[in-house]
């Protein structure tokens, strides 16, 4: 909870303890009635300062009948009886679980040197057609969102939106993950670490690429994309439209997730699977040569600053295979890293073949399936350097920003139970030791690629049986 929804429940709390009080052990009422009366304007300064969220609506509605019950003439209030009181506390425990169990948890601040600026671009590749849409002749369109280094951050700059078009964002991921629509409501009081198209730092900077998972949306990872680039990395996160779950472009148009993008069993699911692997990696292959392009174009904002000979791919399940085609057929991909991986959209040609780009894959202990698994131990097999660790006790989703987003997403089984911030301290760590280690030759960390005692979560090596996974 933010720090007047806090005070404001504290006050509320104390009132109605107060109310439990005898009145031979209250001197007066005045005390409590004077206390409400600051409940009050701490509550302004919250809806003014902190804005309202649907998760304080009942501590509200507490707060008013309390201090309605407190303005009353005092007597002994025997009215209440123990029938009252009893259904007065059982409203305070009720009414203060919403925002404690969907709190605005911001993210943990990038632990790198720089600040971080963000900007979004929108891309028309004329050269595809969207196989996907309404309009079988509309070219195919979609959209960037980076994060680079900066140096400072004005005053006036405007701090990043955590998903842009709040609420109806919102709605559509709560919908994906199968909740309620409008339990993620709060989702933009979020704060970012980020800053919409501050000024760039001097120099040239590594490239890193991400691909969000099938049905999520760009800003998925954010917490990792602002740090990574807080350690002098541009990364530019990808929207995949149809088969995000939502995909937002500047000018306000909303794209939402089409289900026939991935669809049927066995070989057909396959069959789907490849199609949309192609057209996602076609998606980053015109990146990059967009990246290109804006390297030479003074107007641009991030024109000379990408290190164009250092970029590296990476993404979370659907991304992370589509990851390992870019590094398969694209020269330009020096080092691949996957989150859960999931190998659907990667042909067998590039399982077979491997890689000779730097692979690592940070799996969860309880998402691996074992048809995929014994694909990526096939690429493994085939590749110059190629690496699994498993996080233990983590979840699909503990990759991304989803855990911070309630406690309660381990009983829905988005979380392995892992503590969100331990575990975005491994995922941060890790991904950022082997891009520093394969493009910025540097040496890698021991945690790496060998036991650490200061990461008893991870165990290295393709497990041998995932099948309890399988149901």
């Amino acid at each position: 909870m933010r720090i007047f929804e806090t005070i404001f429940a504290v006050v509320t709390v104390i009132l109605m303890f107060g109310i439990l009080l005898p009145v031979g052990v209250r001197s007066s009422s005045r005390p409590f009635i004077l206390l409400g009366f600051l409940g009050v304007i701490i509550l302004v300064l919250h809806l003014t300062l902190e804005l309202y969220r649907w998760q304080m609506v009942p501590l509200y509605i507490l707060f008013a009948i309390l201090l309605t019950i407190w303005l009353l003439p005092t007597g002994d209030r025997s009215w209440l009886g123990w029938v009252g009181v009893s259904i007065l506390s059982l409203l305070t425990i009720v009414f203060l679980a919403p925002p404690i169990l969907f709190p605005i948890r911001n993210f943990p601040e990038p632990t790198g040197s720089y600040a971080v600026g963000t900007l979004t671009e929108a891309w028309i590749d004329d050269s595809r057609k969207e196989i996907y849409g309404d309009n079988s002749e509309a070219a195919r369109e979609f959209i960037t969102q980076t994060w680079y280094p900066a140096d400072t951050v004005p005053a006036t700059a405007q701090r990043s939106e955590y998903i842009p078009t709040g609420r109806t964002a919102a709605r559509t991921i709560a919908a994906r993950l199968g909740l309620p629509f409008f339990i993620l409501d709060h989702v933009n009081l979020i704060k970012t670490n980020s800053f919409v198209e501050v000024p760039p730092a001097a120099g040239e900077f590594p490239i890193l690429i991400f691909s969000h998972g099938y049905n999520s949306f760009r800003g998925q990872s954010t917490a990792i994309m602002e740090d990574l680039a807080s350690h002098g990395y541009i990364v530019v996160s990808m929207s995949h439209p149809y088969g995000s779950a939502i995909s937002i472009f500047p000018d306000g148009r909303i794209v939402f997730h089409n289900p026939d993008t991935l669809v049927g069993v066995g070989e057909e699911l396959r069959q789907t699977g490849l199609l949309l692997g192609e057209q996602w990696t076609r998606d980053i292959e015109f990146t990059i040569d967009q990246l290109e392009r804006n390297q030479v174009a003074t107007s641009h904002l991030l024109s000379q600053h990408y290190q164009l000979d250092q970029l590296g791919v990476f993404g979370h399940s659907t991304g992370g295979g589509v990851a390992l085609n870019i590094c398969a057929r694209d020269p330009r991909c020096k080092a691949t890293f996957g989150f859960d991986a999931w190998l659907g959209p990667t042909p067998d040609d590039v399982i077979s073949k491997g890689s000779p780009a730097p692979t690592y894959f940070l799996m969860s202990e309880f998402w691996p399936k074992t048809i995929n698994t014994n694909r990526i131990r096939e690429y493994d097999k085939n590749s110059a350097v190629s690496t699994w660790a498993t996080v233990k006790n983590t979840g699909h989703y503990d990759f991304a920003d989803i855990p911070f987003l309630s406690p309660l997403t381990k009983r829905f089984g988005f979380s392995g139970g892992i503590d969100p911030y331990r575990g975005q301290e491994i995922n941060r760590l890790f991904v950022l030791d082997f891009f520093d280690t394969h493009l910025k030759e540097g040496e890698p960390a021991s945690f790496l690629y060998s036991a650490d005692p200061n990461f008893p979560e991870i165990e290295l090596g393709v497990p041998d049986d995932v099948s309890a996974n399988d149901e």
